[in-house]
């Protein structure tokens, strides 16, 4: 369900009324997630959304399982394991569920042309230890700052004009 849908459930009025008191509301959590890290709902609002959402832990192993179990339904389909995304935003965990499974070819009708290759690419991971926006665009201007100049020290280098 979608967040914006959800808000526009949850406020009462007619439709245009209701229109704007759901994006007050989503502008408010928005804006409270950005200052504080978190957002407080009404008890209504929690009460409906429990109706809705649904959300548990389960192991590596009961992933694996479900994502096999539904393959192996009546009508062919390929999970996710986070319910929320495409099945390609998580590959290894799909293609280890039915890597014995001879019709099933991640690579071919599953994955996107433009995803083919991503998960051998370099990775960089930056860990920021808080939720904090202005951090994150300071650690991210930082790190482009240096990858930028540790590329043209290399190509200057390259050159022989250092």
């Amino acid at each position: 369900m979608n967040i914006m849908y959800f808000t526009f459930e949850n406020t009462s009025g007619i439709w245009e009324e209701k229109e704007v008191e759901a994006g007050k509301l989503l502008s408010s959590w928005i804006s409270s997630l950005k200052e504080d890290g978190h957002v407080k709902l009404s008890i209504n609002i929690l009460l409906s959304a429990r109706k809705v959402f649904a959300a548990e832990r389960i192991s590596d192993e009961q992933t694996l399982t479900t994502i096999q179990s539904f393959f192996n339904g009546v009508v062919l389909y390929i999970v996710d394991p986070s319910s929320l995304s495409d099945p390609a935003k998580f590959s290894k965990a799909v293609s280890q569920a039915l890597k014995d499974y001879n019709h099933f070819n991640f690579d071919h009708g599953i994955l996107l042309q433009e995803f083919h290759g991503l998960l051998e690419k370099e990775k960089h991971v930056i860990d920021i230890k808080c939720p904090d926006v202005d951090l994150v665009n300071v650690v991210l201007i930082k790190a482009v700052m240096e990858k930028t100049v540790s590329h043209h020290a290399g190509k200057l280098a390259s050159s022989g004009s250092v």
